[in-house]
């Protein structure tokens, strides 16, 4: 057997993590060997094309520009009308966009 000598911790709810231990119970396993085993037969989904990254990088910028923009409005520092229409504009079509292209 492979010598366990490193750690790994976890965020779970109370409700996951007795659905958790309820499993590997069930399958008399430890919690360790029972997360072990499902890693070891989960199938990953393919890492994002280029396309589908550089959409990621643009989605990600316009999320951080709109919370800016949010924090302008909550703290009464709103741009003027005209750039405000601009970018829900610009939001919209990058929806439609997105949309478009699942």
């Amino acid at each position: 057997m492979e010598n366990r000598e490193t750690q790994i911790q976890l965020r779970t709810s109370f409700k996951e993590k007795k659905d958790i231990k309820a499993s590997a119970t069930a399958l008399n396993l430890d919690v360790s060997s029972y997360i072990r085993a499902l890693h070891a037969q989960k199938e990953l989904p393919p890492p994002p094309s280029a396309l589908e990254q550089k959409q990621l990088v643009e989605l990600s910028r316009i999320g951080n520009m709109f919370n800016e923009l949010v924090t302008l409005v909550r703290t009464g520092n709103a741009p003027d009308t005209t750039n405000t229409t601009v970018l829900i504009e610009t939001m919209t079509l990058f929806i439609k966009y997105m949309e478009a292209h699942k």
